[in-house]
């Protein structure tokens, strides 16, 4: 007496097709969770203490020294993601990690930043970067 097989050649293919589509409807669903680089620069100010009333970035000058009695607000740092830098010249992207900086320091009331670092971060490949760090002072 021979043992026949828990599943026939045709009960093994059904199975495996219906294991397939499961998967490609989950992929599919799954597929615009995938993160996206964002296109705009972001950053962050880290406050020092001294914050003031919010003005328009407009109002926010460019430095490279410290104004003298100038009060400390906080520090600044702003990224652009590689996959943005990379379609656009390094003055576009100065631009615009600039203006994000100075959006910043408006925020928090300062109205000089000084410029301590611009760059691409050391990583290279898709976490690389377009960066500034800045001190952002009220004068």
């Amino acid at each position: 007496m021979s043992k026949k097989p828990f599943y026939t050649s045709a009960e093994n293919y059904l199975q495996n097709g219906l294991y397939a589509l499961i998967f490609a409807i989950v992929a599919c669903l799954c597929w615009p969770l995938a993160p996206q680089a964002n296109p705009n620069p972001t950053g962050i100010l880290l406050p020092q203490g001294n914050a003031f009333a919010s003005i328009s970035s407009d109002q926010v000058q460019v430095g490279n020294t410290k104004p003298i009695n100038a009060q400390l607000v906080g520090y600044i740092h702003t990224q652009l993601h590689y996959a943005t830098t990379s379609s656009q010249s390094d003055s576009t992207n100065l631009a615009k990690s600039i203006n994000t900086a100075k959006k910043l320091a408006a925020q928090y009331g300062a109205n000089i930043i000084v410029i301590n670092m611009i760059g691409r971060t050391i990583e290279s490949g898709p976490l690389d970067g377009f960066v500034i760090a800045a001190d952002a002072y009220h004068d």
